[in-house]
């Protein structure tokens, strides 16, 4: 059995750029792969952040995002691209929150997004309680979640997982462990 590991695995060719050991990019072209990468304490802005119209595919691999924060939405990891693909596979995420209110870990917009055992714990925890949303918050396209861990996240509305306008979400083998909702809703 062979397992999937980089960028041409995914997307059946190489990235235009490959980053590593960089924690900040823009994207110049429209494969992008980040690996093997620790985002720790960075406080002006998703620690990785993509905003663009253009089509833009992203693979984010054995990282680890902690402490992070941001103003706007996405306390980790921010995908704005409506005709994108994001792929995260093997991430953690500790400590993420966003003073935005939405997506304390990830927030995305786009065609398609799939997280492959990613790891969350305590996103939303450094906002006093109520004042956030969603350690996850996905719009548009398809959302795949597949042997994910969620716990300890607490936030005022969907403390697992906030989607909207989404054509379909698919959730399997996924843990969800003492995240709570002052207000309402787990999803």
């Amino acid at each position: 059995m062979s397992l999937r590991n980089g960028f041409s695995d995914y997307y059946g060719i190489e990235a235009g750029v490959s980053v590593k050991g960089v924690t900040f990019t823009r994207p110049y072209v429209q494969d992008n792969e980040i690996s093997n990468c620790l985002f720790h304490n960075i406080h002006c802005g998703p620690a990785i952040m993509f905003s663009t119209i253009e089509k833009i595919r992203l693979l984010i691999e054995e990282c680890m995002i902690a402490n992070c924060s941001a103003s706007t939405h996405g306390g980790g990891v921010a995908f704005y691209s409506i005709s994108g693909e994001i792929i995260m596979n093997k991430v953690c995420g500790f400590l993420c929150n966003t003073h935005g209110f939405i997506g304390q870990y990830l927030y995305s917009a786009q065609n398609t997004a799939s997280l492959s055992y990613v790891t969350l714990h305590r996103c939303g925890d450094k906002l006093p309680k109520g004042e956030s949303n969603s350690p996850i918050y996905s719009a548009y396209g398809v959302m795949n979640q597949s042997f994910c861990n969620s716990s300890n996240c607490h936030v005022r509305n969907y403390c697992l997982f906030e989607g909207r306008s989404l054509q379909r979400y698919n959730v399997d083998y996924t843990t969800f462990s003492e995240n709570t909702a002052t207000v309402s809703y787990g999803m």
